[in-house]
């Protein structure tokens, strides 16, 4: 054996983990979906589960609600993840018949009870977390775990959220938001006297210390952002707070704003528009090093009574991958054979996009069809 295997040994043997290796092992990144299939689209399938997301924007242009979307999705994750890996171990115990096997299998089962499901974390810095909104969303506040900050730091708030991640407990993490965390050294001072750095110091040090955390207990974490003019540049571009590490430690950003206007139809309404319905919420990737790069710009659709309109993006991301074709204001629901499909001895053709949701809408198992096609075909992609 050569001195360097005998060396990776050593090490691996040192540190109790299989952390020096030769070769690579193709490690897929879980994800957690959007209830959007646009977004998903956007951003091939997710946020990643181990690593760093960043959500930023200006006001109102939709970074709570997404990460609320993304809350509620994680909730049946992990719901879905408990209950198989029960089944699992229940199918072992009961075709195992070495007893000491069986004794180890009812062992990891008490042990999974007794972890249970994983859980939602949301740091509500900004105090103003919606409830109604929330549950609209798909959330259930009643398992999420909130932790709304009082009076302490900022060091102190990222403390708490390492301890609660590093249980194994914590699937999703969120923290609403980054420039609300006030750091010791600003907290301790008057109004008066100026400080330099801000939450940069106290960031950089956390985004070292969690990312292992995140890794070894397959955590997702969402840091919503805000922006800022930069005002040392004379073309007035846009910063976000937080320093530099934040942004090398996040392996997604994506920033959202708020688009058009929509009325109860879907269709684009003016700026003016006293009781818009919903708007489209725009979203543009700026940095992503967990899929291909490129899909940098698109928008969901958000209805402010029903929340996420998934029927109506599910159409466009059918359009897509031409399940559905679409030639002027005429659109028509294609089979595999790319001819136009007949349900229950209707042509699906439909003039304006809103008969073809409404006929949707009246029509859930043609709905899922599509809805299973258009999985298929991301996946695929």
């Amino acid at each position: 054996m050569r001195d360097i295997d005998l060396k990776m040994q050593e090490l691996n043997k040192k540190f109790k983990a299989e952390i020096i290796q030769q070769g690579t092992d193709i490690i897929k990144v879980a994800k957690i979906p959007f209830s959007s299939p646009m977004a998903n689209y956007m951003t091939y399938g997710g946020i990643p589960v181990g690593k760093i997301t960043e959500f930023f924007g200006g006001e109102g242009g939709g970074k709570t609600t997404s990460a609320l979307d993304i809350c509620g999705n994680a909730q049946k994750v992990f719901h879905h993840q408990y209950m198989s890996d029960m089944s699992d171990l229940l199918t072992q115990i009961d075709e195992c018949k070495d007893k000491r096997q069986v004794a180890k299998l009812e062992s990891q089962l008490n042990a999974l009870e007794e972890k249970g499901e994983k859980l939602v974390l949301y740091i509500d810095t900004e105090q103003t977390l919606d409830v109604q909104w929330a549950q609209l969303l798909g959330v259930d506040t009643e398992k999420m775990i909130l932790v709304r900050p009082q009076e302490q730091t900022a060091e102190q708030v990222l403390q708490i959220i390492i301890e609660l991640i590093s249980t194994g407990n914590v699937g999703l993490c969120v923290l609403d938001s980054i420039p609300c965390l006030v750091p010791q050294q600003i907290f301790d001072e008057s109004m008066e006297k100026k400080s330099y750095g801000g939450i940069s110091q106290p960031l950089t040090v956390f985004c070292s210390k969690i990312l292992p955390h995140l890794t070894v207990n397959q955590c997702a974490f969402i840091g919503i952002n805000q922006i800022r003019e930069d005002l040392s540049s004379m073309y007035s571009t846009m910063s976000t707070p937080g320093g530099k590490a934040w942004k090398h430690a996040c392996s997604l950003r994506v920033r959202f704003r708020k688009d058009s206007l929509l009325d109860s139809n879907n269709n684009e309404v003016s700026s003016k528009c006293e009781s818009p319905a919903g708007n489209k919420v725009g979203m543009e990737i700026i940095k992503t090093k967990v899929c291909k790069p490129d899909r940098r710009l698109g928008y969901y659709t958000l209805n402010y009574v029903e929340g996420i309109d998934v029927v109506y993006d599910t159409i466009n991301v059918a359009i897509y991958y031409n399940l559905i074709a679409k030639a002027g204001s005429w659109y028509r629901v294609l089979d595999d054979n790319g001819k136009i499909m007949n349900y229950d001895g209707q042509e699906l053709n439909f003039q304006g996009i809103a008969r073809l949701t409404d006929f949707l809408n009246n029509n859930p198992d043609l709905y899922r069809q599509l809805q299973d096609r258009v999985s298929d075909a991301m996946l695929k992609d």
